[in-house]
């Protein structure tokens, strides 16, 4: 067995659907099952799109070393995500108030939980901390790949259901 034990079902699925994997009801399965399926595919050189905007990879080796390493999501704790939060919420109280003394802390803080992008809160303070005029350089977050696909899709069905338009007068959906 060559995939990691981090990853999870979601992501195992995100793998399946990014990389157009030709596995039937992969949905369905538990991730003991979706694992075994996904081995099954990649060692018999069955056909993967490496064409995309979310991984790099060129050939099947490539894949598999990555399926080898632990998920680079990161994993928290309670206790830790509770500590991040708190931090993110200090940031924000700080840019609220718009104050500047002891902006170094606070900025230092915002790089500190940078990492963890994937977190709604921590994204709040960094572009808030991101609005002051005396910041040496931008803080920029990081997000995993997973994130940043269940985002890209989220927008698509927005766009799609936008265009639909109900016409409370007649009663029919006008497609712009």
């Amino acid at each position: 067995m060559f995939i990691h034990k981090s990853f999870s079902v979601s992501e195992l699925i995100d793998i399946i659907e990014i990389f157009e994997m030709d596995i039937l009801d992969y949905k369905e399965f538990y991730k003991k099952g979706l694992i075994f399926y996904i081995e099954l595919y990649i060692q018999n050189h069955r056909p993967i799109n490496f064409n995309n905007q979310y991984f790099n990879f060129k050939t099947y080796f490539d894949l598999v070393n990555y399926l080898n390493q632990p998920n680079d999501k990161f994993k928290l704790s309670i206790e830790k995500k509770k500590e991040i939060n708190d931090n993110a919420k200090k940031i924000l109280k700080y840019c609220k108030e718009y104050r500047n003394d002891n902006f170094e802390y606070y900025f230092k803080l915002a790089e500190s939980i940078s990492t963890y992008g994937d977190l709604p809160s921590v994204r709040k303070s960094i572009i808030a901390i991101n609005r002051y005029a005396n910041k040496p350089y931008p803080i920029k977050y990081e997000n995993s790949v997973f994130y940043l696909k269940h985002v890209k899709q989220r927008k698509y069905l927005k766009n799609k259901f936008d265009n639909f338009k109900i016409n409370k007068k007649n009663n029919y959906i006008n497609l712009n």
